[in-house]
Parts: C-alpha cells; structure tokens; sequence
C-alpha cells in the first residue's frame, strides 16, 4: 500500500474517524445518562445495541446500491445523516425512547458509511494495495471509538453532554469534504440481473463463515463498548481509599485501550497474509474472550492489573476484524461485492444488536452493575457465546476450502 494508494486509504481513514465523533458519546456517557434518566443496565443495552438496528435496517439496502451507484454518494449521504442524528439527539433525546429514535437515525448514517466506504476504498486501490487498504479502513472502528471517548468526557464535563453531541456534528462535515474532494468516482459496472440477488452467497460456505465470525466479532465489541466504562468506574470505586490509580479517568481508560486496535488489527491481518487466516480469527477470538472473564475477575487485584488486562483485551478484541473483512472482499466476485459486503454487515451488526442486550440482562439478573460478581457472570456469558460460535464456524468449515 504505497503511494496515491496509502494517501487515498489514509484520507477515507480520516474522514470515517471525524464522521463517528458522537459513535460512542452515549456510552461514554452512559453513568450521566443512567442516573439523570433512570435507566436500567437491560435499557442502556437497548439504547446502545439499537444503533445497530438502524445500521442493519439500512445496510441490506445501501451497501447492495453500491453495485449500481457510486458508493461515493452514498458514502457522502451518510455523513449528512450523521451530523443530522447528532444534532438531533442533542437537542430532542430526553429518555429511552426518544434515544432510541436519534441512535436508529445515527446507525443508518453509518449504515451509509461504513459498508459503502469499504466498498468505495476497494474499488479505487489497485488489486495488490487492496488487502491492506480494507484492513485499514476496518480500524476505523476502533480508532473511531477511541476518538469519540477521548471527546465526549472532557466536552461533556466542560459543558453538558448536549454540547457535546451540538459540537461533534461539525466532524461529519469535515469528512463529508475530505471525502468530496479526495475519493474518486467509482467506474460504471454493467450487471445483469437483480441487483440483491444474495443466493450465491448463501451457498458459499467460506463466505458464510467469514459473516457469522463478523456476528461473533460484533458481538464482543459492541458489548464492551457499552459496558467498559462503567466496569471501570466500579473498579474505580472498590479500590481502598488514596489506593494506586485512585482518581483515574475511566474515559481516558477506555479510550486508550481502543487506541490498540489500530496495530493489533494491522498486524493480525499480516499474520493471516502468511498463515491460515481462519486460524489466526479463531484464536484472537478465543484469547479475547478469555482475557474479558479474566478481567472481571480480577477486580479485587489492584487497579493496575485491571487497567493492563483493560488494555490486552483493547488490543484483541479488534485485531480480528480486519482479517475477516479482507477475507471476504478476497473471495467475492467484484461484481457482486455490494450484495455480499451487505449480507455480511447484517450478519455482523445484528450481534451488535444482540451482545449487549445480553450482557445487560446477565448483569441485571446477577446482582447489578455495583456487584463485582455480576460481571463475572456478564462476562463468562460473553465467553460461552464465542465458544458456541467457534464451535459453529469448525462445523462450518467442515469440508469447505478457505
């Protein structure tokens, strides 16, 4: 990835970061918004997880244009919607279903950015630069994460958490021009039958395989997204009094720990250039989970190792998503591509939906986010479900060529 190729792939980088400043403010945010909305560990779930309702809802449909439309204009689209939804919630949200509302609104802008930007990046980098550039643009994600936490608290702390979501609307607008003027249009393609024709998919076991991998990646991240900050402020909090690490931020923790996922996922997806790329997913996807149980349970060890297994997981829950995403562009019929990418990104962003919900409810029916316990059992749940789901792909994979 040299040259026009790396400036491309660094500016559609930057613009997806800018777009997604307000893409974590809620749970940033999520102990202010508990207590001055009264909400319950099942309702913040929803509120977080139904984002990806809207991105789902909207992905199908987006992402499958794209192999008809320039995906540019999609792309740009969706960085509108953005900057709209946040305006919105910070004026109009007010409780869970007001919320609700103006976080669906934001998931199908990014439905509109995510899937088509990846497609957009994929159609304008030469075949060599390809790979990389996918996995690049797929740690958008989590650089995307960490920007948001790294903004919310000190602007919400600053002012009020309406101003930063007022605020944050301006970076979908700078991407939306750094997007203008640097991505080229997308030559025409001619395609011959109906445009969401996903059949071929369906039959292509390695294609399934790399999709429900997505589900099970989504699924990991998205929860700790929406729990992490409030694991750490009780962290935090059973710490003996003036005890190392004390008066810690936990929004500047959570925010370096995303940090990781750039180089982790950079470097898994090297790994798979050279080794088995199922092999290297299956076993970030089994390391992650564990160090999460093993992060709970060790909240009665002292804040540093909290924060150092904090950081582990920050680094292993990202690195796989780069590989599965160019190991799905890799084997798909360009042709078809927006079809595909928009069959795999309904696969992987209802377990957005699904993960945190669950954790929620595990959390709520075990005690309550103030009992350390809970989160033991929020988190070994967490950890049979990438079990199941590994267990799954190894039937899968059965008898299919990667």
């Amino acid at each position: 990835m040299i040259g026009s190729s790396l400036v491309l792939s660094l500016a559609v980088f930057v613009a997806q970061v800018l777009g997604m400043a307000t893409f974590v403010t809620f749970p940033a945010l999520l102990p202010v918004f508990q207590h001055e909305w009264q909400l319950s560990n099942t309702e913040a779930g929803w509120v977080s997880g139904v984002f990806f309702a809207g991105f789902v809802v909207s992905t199908p449909i987006l992402t499958t244009l794209t192999d008809r439309i320039d995906p540019k204009r999609i792309f740009l689209v969706g960085l509108v919607i953005t900057g709209i939804s946040s305006i919105g919630f910070g004026m109009f949200a007010d409780g869970v279903w007001s919320a609700t509302l103006w976080r669906i609104l934001h998931g199908i802008g990014y439905g509109a950015c995510y899937m088509p930007g990846m497609k957009a990046l994929s159609d304008a980098v030469p075949e060599p630069s390809r790979d990389r550039s996918v996995s690049l643009f797929s740690a958008t994600y989590t650089i995307g994460v960490s920007f948001s936490f790294f903004v919310s608290g000190p602007v919400a702390s600053a002012f009020d958490w309406q101003a930063a979501y007022l605020l944050f609307s301006i970076g979908p607008l700078l991407g939306f021009i750094l997007v203008a003027f640097t991505l080229p249009r997308a030559p025409k393609r001619a395609m011959s039958g109906s445009i969401f024709e996903v059949r071929p998919a369906l039959r292509n076991r390695p294609m399934l395989s790399y999709m429900f991998a997505y589900f099970i990646h989504n699924s990991e991240s998205s929860t700790i997204r929406a729990f992490i900050v409030s694991f750490l402020v009780l962290a935090i909090a059973v710490q003996p009094a003036r005890s190392f690490g004390g008066d810690w931020n936990p929004l500047m923790i959570a925010a370096l720990a995303n940090l990781f996922g750039l180089p982790s996922i950079m470097l898994a997806n090297e790994l798979a250039r050279f080794w088995d790329r199922k092999a290297v997913i299956a076993f970030i996807m089994i390391s992650s989970a564990a160090v999460g149980l093993l992060m709970a349970v060790s909240i009665a060890w002292g804040l540093f190792w909290i924060v150092a297994l904090v950081m582990l997981h920050g680094f292993l829950v990202p690195a796989d998503v780069g590989s599965i995403n160019a190991g799905l562009v890799g084997i798909t019929d360009p042709a078809r591509r927006g079809a595909t990418m928009a069959l795999h990104a309904v696969c992987g962003f209802t377990g957005a939906i699904v993960g945190p919900v669950l954790f929620g409810a595990i959390l709520d029916s075990a005690g309550g986010q103030t009992e350390p316990a809970a989160w033991v059992a929020a988190f070994a749940g967490m950890f049979a479900m990438v079990l199941l789901g590994l267990l799954f792909l190894y039937w899968m994979a059965r008898g299919a060529k990667s």
